[in-house]
């Protein structure tokens, strides 16, 4: 009668499963979702450009009220003054020769958006 007696680790395991039955479940989480975008950066083009001068244009974003603008030249990572405008475009002139990135950004009451960036315009 060597089967009748459950011995050692083996006696355990009704045991083990009926605590499992009350054990505390993970919570289920789904996955995360972006925030939805409430200030949008502008759709920005280059209008005109020459050999020392450049002019961008945008569409007005709803709910934007102003928008901040600057550039940063690569050669000496000079970086120009922001400038805060409530239209929809702006001109640069007298820029000298050099790789520039232009940053523009919609402010809306209590929110700014994230960059728009031309990178590399070439000035020459």
């Amino acid at each position: 009668m060597k089967n009748a007696s459950k011995k050692g680790w083996q006696a355990l395991i009704p045991v083990l499963l009926l605590l499992s039955m009350f054990a505390p479940q993970p919570a289920a989480f789904s996955a995360a979702t972006e925030p939805a975008v409430i200030c949008p950066a502008p759709n920005v083009s280059i209008t005109e450009q020459t050999l020392t001068s450049i002019h961008f244009a945008w569409d007005q974003v709803s709910g934007g009220v102003v928008y901040r603008v600057w550039y940063v030249r690569q050669e000496d990572n000079y970086t120009s003054s922001q400038i805060t405008t409530g239209g929809n475009s702006i001109s640069f002139s007298g820029l000298p020769a050099g790789t520039y990135d232009f940053y523009f950004v919609t402010v809306c009451t209590g929110e700014t958006s994230t960059n728009y960036i031309f990178e590399d315009i070439l000035m020459d």
